[in-house]
Protein backbone atom coordinates (compact mmCIF):
# COMPACT_ATOMS: atom_id res chain seq x y z
CA UNK A 1 0.00 0.00 0.00
CA UNK A 2 1.47 3.33 -1.08
CA UNK A 3 0.17 6.77 -0.22
CA UNK A 4 0.85 10.04 -1.95
CA UNK A 5 1.56 13.48 -0.49
CA UNK A 6 1.64 16.76 -2.39
CA UNK A 7 2.28 20.06 -0.53
CA UNK A 8 1.31 23.62 -1.43
CA UNK A 9 1.96 26.75 0.63
CA UNK A 10 0.17 30.05 -0.06
CA UNK A 11 1.22 33.52 1.06
CA UNK A 12 -0.49 36.88 0.77
CA UNK A 13 1.94 37.31 -2.10
CA UNK A 14 1.96 34.18 -4.24
CA UNK A 15 5.24 32.64 -5.16
CA UNK A 16 6.86 30.24 -7.57
CA UNK A 17 9.27 27.29 -7.28
CA UNK A 18 12.58 26.19 -8.74
CA UNK A 19 13.23 23.20 -10.96
CA UNK A 20 16.47 21.30 -11.21
CA UNK A 21 17.91 21.04 -14.71
CA UNK A 22 20.13 18.04 -15.57
CA UNK A 23 21.23 19.69 -18.84
CA UNK A 24 24.95 20.28 -19.47
CA UNK A 25 24.17 23.97 -19.86
CA UNK A 26 23.18 24.12 -16.19
CA UNK A 27 20.87 26.97 -15.25
CA UNK A 28 20.16 30.16 -17.16
CA UNK A 29 21.57 33.27 -15.46
CA UNK A 30 20.42 36.88 -15.88
CA UNK A 31 23.02 39.61 -15.44
CA UNK A 32 22.58 43.36 -15.12
CA UNK A 33 25.73 45.35 -16.01
CA UNK A 34 27.66 42.07 -15.88
CA UNK A 35 26.54 41.34 -12.30
CA UNK A 36 24.18 38.63 -11.07
CA UNK A 37 21.62 40.41 -8.89
CA UNK A 38 19.30 37.87 -7.28
CA UNK A 39 17.17 40.66 -5.81
CA UNK A 40 16.41 42.23 -9.19
CA UNK A 41 16.46 45.98 -9.82
CA UNK A 42 14.33 49.07 -9.26
CA UNK A 43 13.92 51.57 -12.10
CA UNK A 44 11.86 54.61 -13.06
CA UNK A 45 8.96 54.45 -15.47
CA UNK A 46 10.18 54.20 -19.11
CA UNK A 47 13.84 53.94 -17.99
CA UNK A 48 15.91 51.80 -20.39
CA UNK A 49 17.22 48.50 -18.99
CA UNK A 50 20.02 46.31 -20.33
CA UNK A 51 20.28 42.60 -19.44
CA UNK A 52 22.54 39.76 -20.56
CA UNK A 53 21.88 36.02 -20.56
CA UNK A 54 24.46 33.45 -19.47
CA UNK A 55 24.69 29.82 -18.32
CA UNK A 56 26.05 28.24 -15.14
CA UNK A 57 27.20 25.06 -16.90
CA UNK A 58 29.58 24.11 -19.68
CA UNK A 59 29.89 26.29 -22.77
CA UNK A 60 31.59 25.22 -25.98
CA UNK A 61 32.60 27.66 -28.71
CA UNK A 62 30.69 25.70 -31.36
CA UNK A 63 27.42 25.84 -29.42
CA UNK A 64 24.47 27.56 -31.08
CA UNK A 65 22.28 29.01 -28.34
CA UNK A 66 18.86 30.63 -28.61
CA UNK A 67 18.00 33.07 -25.80
CA UNK A 68 14.26 33.47 -25.14
CA UNK A 69 13.17 36.09 -22.60
CA UNK A 70 9.73 36.19 -21.01
CA UNK A 71 9.27 39.80 -19.92
CA UNK A 72 6.37 39.46 -17.48
CA UNK A 73 4.05 41.72 -19.51
CA UNK A 74 3.30 39.36 -22.38
CA UNK A 75 6.34 40.30 -24.47
CA UNK A 76 8.90 37.74 -25.67
CA UNK A 77 12.39 39.00 -26.58
CA UNK A 78 15.28 37.05 -28.11
CA UNK A 79 19.04 37.43 -27.98
CA UNK A 80 21.93 37.14 -25.56
CA UNK A 81 21.72 40.90 -24.87
CA UNK A 82 18.42 42.77 -24.61
CA UNK A 83 17.53 46.44 -24.08
CA UNK A 84 13.99 47.40 -23.12
CA UNK A 85 11.75 49.42 -20.82
CA UNK A 86 8.32 49.28 -19.19
CA UNK A 87 5.71 51.96 -19.81
CA UNK A 88 3.60 51.26 -16.74
CA UNK A 89 4.47 51.06 -13.02
CA UNK A 90 4.46 47.65 -11.35
CA UNK A 91 6.62 44.61 -10.67
CA UNK A 92 7.61 42.41 -13.59
CA UNK A 93 9.04 38.88 -13.34
CA UNK A 94 11.53 38.11 -16.13
CA UNK A 95 12.36 34.51 -16.99
CA UNK A 96 14.99 33.23 -19.42
CA UNK A 97 15.29 30.01 -21.40
CA UNK A 98 18.51 29.23 -23.24
CA UNK A 99 18.15 26.49 -25.83
CA UNK A 100 21.07 24.67 -27.44
CA UNK A 101 20.21 24.20 -31.10
CA UNK A 102 21.34 20.66 -31.86
CA UNK A 103 22.20 19.61 -35.37
CA UNK A 104 21.91 15.90 -34.54
CA UNK A 105 18.57 14.22 -35.20
CA UNK A 106 19.36 11.63 -32.52
CA UNK A 107 19.36 13.96 -29.53
CA UNK A 108 16.95 16.44 -28.02
CA UNK A 109 17.72 20.11 -27.55
CA UNK A 110 19.24 21.03 -24.19
CA UNK A 111 17.37 23.77 -22.31
CA UNK A 112 18.66 25.90 -19.43
CA UNK A 113 16.11 27.86 -17.38
CA UNK A 114 16.37 30.49 -14.68
CA UNK A 115 16.02 29.06 -11.17
CA UNK A 116 14.94 32.45 -9.82
CA UNK A 117 13.10 34.91 -12.02
CA UNK A 118 14.60 38.39 -12.28
CA UNK A 119 12.26 40.98 -10.73
CA UNK A 120 12.09 44.51 -12.16
CA UNK A 121 10.25 47.02 -9.97
CA UNK A 122 9.04 50.03 -11.96
CA UNK A 123 8.15 53.05 -9.84
CA UNK A 124 5.09 55.20 -10.29
CA UNK A 125 4.66 58.89 -9.48
CA UNK A 126 3.86 59.56 -5.81
CA UNK A 127 1.18 62.06 -4.87
CA UNK A 128 2.77 65.12 -3.24
CA UNK A 129 0.61 67.60 -1.32
CA UNK A 130 2.26 70.89 -0.32
CA UNK A 131 0.43 73.38 1.89
CA UNK A 132 1.32 76.65 3.58
CA UNK A 133 0.99 76.79 7.33
CA UNK A 134 -0.34 80.35 7.09
CA UNK A 135 -4.14 80.15 7.13
CA UNK A 136 -4.97 82.65 4.41
CA UNK A 137 -2.03 82.01 2.10
CA UNK A 138 -1.28 85.75 1.74
CA UNK A 139 2.26 86.94 2.49
CA UNK A 140 4.18 90.18 2.49
CA UNK A 141 7.51 90.75 0.72
CA UNK A 142 10.50 89.34 2.65
CA UNK A 143 8.16 87.51 5.03
CA UNK A 144 9.24 83.99 6.03
CA UNK A 145 6.88 81.31 4.77
CA UNK A 146 6.47 77.83 6.34
CA UNK A 147 5.26 74.90 4.29
CA UNK A 148 4.10 71.40 5.16
CA UNK A 149 4.37 68.49 2.74
CA UNK A 150 2.66 65.11 2.58
CA UNK A 151 3.72 62.31 0.24
CA UNK A 152 1.43 59.41 -0.62
CA UNK A 153 3.63 56.74 -2.21
CA UNK A 154 2.53 54.78 -5.26
CA UNK A 155 1.60 51.24 -4.24
CA UNK A 156 1.26 48.08 -6.30
CA UNK A 157 0.97 44.35 -5.67
CA UNK A 158 2.94 41.58 -7.32
CA UNK A 159 1.43 38.08 -7.44
CA UNK A 160 3.79 35.17 -8.03
CA UNK A 161 2.95 31.57 -8.76
CA UNK A 162 2.01 29.49 -5.73
CA UNK A 163 5.02 27.37 -4.65
CA UNK A 164 4.34 23.65 -5.02
CA UNK A 165 6.48 20.76 -3.83
CA UNK A 166 7.29 17.60 -5.74
CA UNK A 167 5.10 14.56 -5.10
CA UNK A 168 6.20 12.35 -2.20
CA UNK A 169 5.23 8.69 -1.95
CA UNK A 170 4.50 7.42 1.56
CA UNK A 171 5.09 3.65 1.63
CA UNK A 172 4.16 1.58 4.66
CA UNK A 173 6.71 1.94 7.44
CA UNK A 174 7.16 2.05 11.19
CA UNK A 175 8.22 5.45 12.46
CA UNK A 176 9.66 6.49 9.09
CA UNK A 177 9.79 10.18 8.15
CA UNK A 178 9.29 11.46 4.61
CA UNK A 179 10.14 14.96 3.45
CA UNK A 180 9.16 17.15 0.53
CA UNK A 181 10.73 20.61 0.05
CA UNK A 182 8.98 23.84 -0.91
CA UNK A 183 11.14 26.53 -2.52
CA UNK A 184 9.67 30.01 -2.10
CA UNK A 185 10.81 32.61 -4.62
CA UNK A 186 9.90 36.21 -5.57
CA UNK A 187 11.13 37.83 -2.36
CA UNK A 188 14.53 39.34 -1.66
CA UNK A 189 16.94 36.90 -0.04
CA UNK A 190 17.05 39.02 3.12
CA UNK A 191 13.27 39.11 3.60
CA UNK A 192 11.62 37.18 6.44
CA UNK A 193 8.02 36.71 7.47
CA UNK A 194 7.24 39.42 9.99
CA UNK A 195 3.61 38.50 10.66
CA UNK A 196 1.57 35.30 10.60
CA UNK A 197 -0.96 37.25 8.54
CA UNK A 198 1.52 36.89 5.65
CA UNK A 199 0.70 33.17 5.55
CA UNK A 200 -2.79 32.57 4.20
CA UNK A 201 -2.80 28.78 4.40
CA UNK A 202 -0.69 25.65 3.99
CA UNK A 203 -2.27 22.94 1.86
CA UNK A 204 -1.48 19.29 1.28
CA UNK A 205 -2.93 17.13 -1.45
CA UNK A 206 -2.83 13.64 0.05
CA UNK A 207 -4.38 10.21 0.11
CA UNK A 208 -3.73 8.07 3.16
CA UNK A 209 -5.48 5.01 4.56
CA UNK A 210 -5.03 5.47 8.33
CA UNK A 211 -5.21 8.98 9.79
CA UNK A 212 -4.12 7.89 13.28
CA UNK A 213 -0.58 6.91 12.24
CA UNK A 214 0.15 10.17 10.45
CA UNK A 215 1.89 13.34 11.61
CA UNK A 216 2.22 16.31 9.26
CA UNK A 217 4.70 19.04 10.21
CA UNK A 218 6.25 22.05 8.50
CA UNK A 219 9.98 22.69 8.99
CA UNK A 220 11.55 26.06 8.19
CA UNK A 221 15.22 26.57 7.15
CA UNK A 222 15.82 28.06 10.61
CA UNK A 223 14.80 24.78 12.26
CA UNK A 224 11.43 25.97 13.57
CA UNK A 225 8.80 23.25 13.46
CA UNK A 226 5.01 23.59 13.24
CA UNK A 227 2.78 20.53 13.68
CA UNK A 228 -0.21 20.66 11.36
CA UNK A 229 -1.64 17.25 12.27
CA UNK A 230 -0.32 15.39 15.33
CA UNK A 231 0.44 11.68 15.61
CA UNK A 232 -1.86 9.48 17.70
CA UNK A 233 -2.59 9.34 20.60
CA UNK A 234 -2.15 13.11 20.67
CA UNK A 235 -3.65 13.72 17.24
CA UNK A 236 -6.00 10.76 16.85
CA UNK A 237 -8.09 10.21 13.79
CA UNK A 238 -8.03 6.41 14.01
CA UNK A 239 -8.69 4.55 10.81
CA UNK A 240 -10.26 7.42 8.87
CA UNK A 241 -9.04 7.95 5.33
CA UNK A 242 -7.63 11.09 3.80
CA UNK A 243 -8.72 11.32 0.19
CA UNK A 244 -9.51 8.08 -1.59
CA UNK A 245 -6.66 5.61 -0.94
CA UNK A 246 -6.39 2.07 -2.27
CA UNK A 247 -5.92 0.22 0.99
CA UNK A 248 -4.67 -2.94 -0.72
CA UNK A 249 -1.99 -3.10 -3.39
CA UNK A 250 0.75 -0.65 -4.34
CA UNK A 251 -0.93 1.75 -6.77
CA UNK A 252 -1.80 5.26 -5.50
CA UNK A 253 -5.40 6.31 -4.96
CA UNK A 254 -7.04 9.71 -5.39
CA UNK A 255 -5.74 12.61 -3.31
CA UNK A 256 -7.82 15.30 -1.64
CA UNK A 257 -6.72 18.82 -0.65
CA UNK A 258 -6.56 19.69 3.05
CA UNK A 259 -5.54 23.22 4.02
CA UNK A 260 -4.30 24.40 7.41
CA UNK A 261 -5.17 27.98 8.33
CA UNK A 262 -5.74 29.98 11.50
CA UNK A 263 -9.05 31.11 10.01
CA UNK A 264 -10.50 27.59 10.26
CA UNK A 265 -12.73 26.43 13.11
CA UNK A 266 -11.74 22.81 13.79
CA UNK A 267 -8.86 20.35 13.66
CA UNK A 268 -8.46 17.91 10.80
CA UNK A 269 -9.39 14.92 12.98
CA UNK A 270 -12.78 16.51 13.69
CA UNK A 271 -13.68 17.08 10.06
CA UNK A 272 -16.90 15.85 8.47
CA UNK A 273 -16.82 12.46 6.79
CA UNK A 274 -17.66 11.09 3.36
CA UNK A 275 -17.29 7.66 1.78
CA UNK A 276 -14.25 7.21 -0.46
CA UNK A 277 -11.39 4.86 -1.33
CA UNK A 278 -11.03 1.16 -2.08
CA UNK A 279 -12.41 -0.53 -0.08
CA UNK A 280 -14.88 2.27 0.55
CA UNK A 281 -14.67 3.75 4.04
CA UNK A 282 -15.06 6.98 6.01
CA UNK A 283 -12.77 9.75 4.72
CA UNK A 284 -12.25 13.30 6.04
CA UNK A 285 -13.73 15.73 3.52
CA UNK A 286 -11.47 18.22 1.75
CA UNK A 287 -11.44 21.69 3.31
CA UNK A 288 -9.79 24.19 5.69
CA UNK A 289 -8.67 23.04 9.16
CA UNK A 290 -6.84 24.46 12.16
CA UNK A 291 -3.19 23.43 12.61
CA UNK A 292 -2.27 21.78 15.91
CA UNK A 293 0.42 24.43 16.45
CA UNK A 294 -0.12 28.12 15.84
CA UNK A 295 1.85 29.82 13.07
CA UNK A 296 3.16 32.28 15.70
Amino acid sequence: MNNLLHIVIAFSFFLNFAQENPCELGDAIIKNHGIVNSNGISVCNEEMIKLMGDISGVYHENMQLDYIWSMGDGRILRGKYIEFNYNFPGAYSIGLEIIELNTSNNSESCIARTVNDFIVKVSGSPEIIIQTINDNGVFCANENVAFSAEINPFKYEFDCSIPVSDSQFLPDGNGESYKSCITVECFDDSKILESVSDIKKICVEIEHSYLGDLEIALLSPSGDRIVLKAYAPFGGGGGFYLGGPKDYGVSPGEGAVYCFTLDAEELLINGDLTLAGDPESNSIISGDYLPVDSFN
